[in-house]
């Protein structure tokens, strides 16, 4: 009885009667079979043109009964921005993506000159926070400097971060920052006078927890 090499392929030996013909050949060939399927189970990227492509890939290999699974996920590169998507089951989502993504939140309220924004790049995003205080001095639990964003953006869960008062050359006060599970950022516990800039770089991942 042959033997399986180190890839798993069948290999023959002088006790491998050949009749009938087709059982030895089928012999070697599931063999091939099971390798086969193990590297398109675990390693295979399909290259496609974007993401209606995608999806029908994702169609197709259902339809042919091998539905993406946890153990056995899908793997796609859409051509036309190079972001590596996975689909485990529940959907696609981007595991790698070349370029950074820049969002720039709204706030259009009048005491304050907002110029925030957020990058986000595998699966973290940096905040620059830059926000200059023209009302009043402002003393108060909260004040949202942005509000909800995007899905991809939002973290796991609330994150408390530290971000800093510009008070006047040289010196600075600390103040408590919320993002929010919704991916809003807040200012909370902090006294800002007018003219008074607050500024922070702030990072989190985004994503599936398991």
């Amino acid at each position: 009885m042959g033997t399986l090499d180190d890839n798993g392929i069948y290999i023959y030996d002088e006790n491998d009667r050949p009749a009938p013909l087709h059982s030895l050949l089928n012999l070697g060939q599931a063999s091939v079979s099971a390798t086969v399927a193990d590297i398109v189970n675990h390693s295979l990227i399909k290259r496609v043109a974007d993401v209606a492509e995608r999806n029908a890939y994702a169609d197709e290999m259902r339809d042919i009964g091998r539905p993406p699974t946890p153990e056995a996920p899908l793997w796609a590169e859409t051509a036309n921005n190079g972001v590596v998507h996975r689909h485990r089951g529940a959907g696609w989502e981007q595991v790698f993506v070349p370029h950074i993504e820049k969002y720039v939140p709204v706030n259009n309220d009048p005491l304050w000159d907002f110029n925030n924004a957020l990058f986000l790049k595998n699966g973290y995003v940096t905040a620059k926070v830059r926000t200059k205080r023209l009302g009043g001095a402002w003393s108060a639990n909260s004040a949202t400097f942005w509000g909800a964003l995007p899905e991809r953006f939002r973290p796991p869960e609330a994150l408390y971060q530290t971000v800093y008062v510009h008070l006047r050359r040289d010196v600075y006060r600390s103040a408590l920052f919320v993002i929010g599970p919704d991916g809003s950022g807040n200012l909370q516990s902090a006294t800002v006078g007018k003219g008074n800039w607050i500024n922070a770089t702030l990072t989190w991942p985004v994503g599936d927890v398991y």
